[in-house]
């Protein structure tokens, strides 16, 4: 995740699966608000964490693939739209990376525990 949080240009017309990415994150991070109320790092909580970092990456994937667009069609692209697409690229790959990480954290959690026989 980006140390200081940049701000993108706003985009005029969002594409559809923008749209729903964004909804999506907004339910994750409602739920993972509601789950902490079980306890810190409950495993309802851990899930609903890992949800919303899906959906950042899937947002920001998609921002990227617009500022590309916008690229590709422009002779000469403006300094903010290559500086926010190389800022979604890198919020794709840390949004993935943390995503991977909760992910292999829940399946080591979700596995059950080997019993030691003496």
């Amino acid at each position: 995740m980006p140390v200081k949080p940049k701000s993108y240009p706003k985009i005029k017309t969002p594409n559809a699966r923008m749209m729903a990415e964004a909804r999506k994150m907004a339910v994750a991070k409602r739920e993972m608000q509601e789950a902490k109320e079980l306890g810190r790092r409950h495993i309802i909580e851990v899930e609903a964490e890992a949800a919303m970092y899906k959906h950042a990456m899937n947002l920001s994937e998609e921002m990227w693939k617009h500022y590309n667009e916008i690229i590709a069609r422009s002779k000469k692209p403006k300094k903010e739209i290559v500086e926010a697409r190389e800022q979604a690229e890198t919020d794709f790959k840390d949004y993935s990376l943390k995503y991977e990480s909760m992910r292999k954290h829940i399946e080591k959690r979700m596995t059950p525990k080997k019993l030691i026989y003496r």
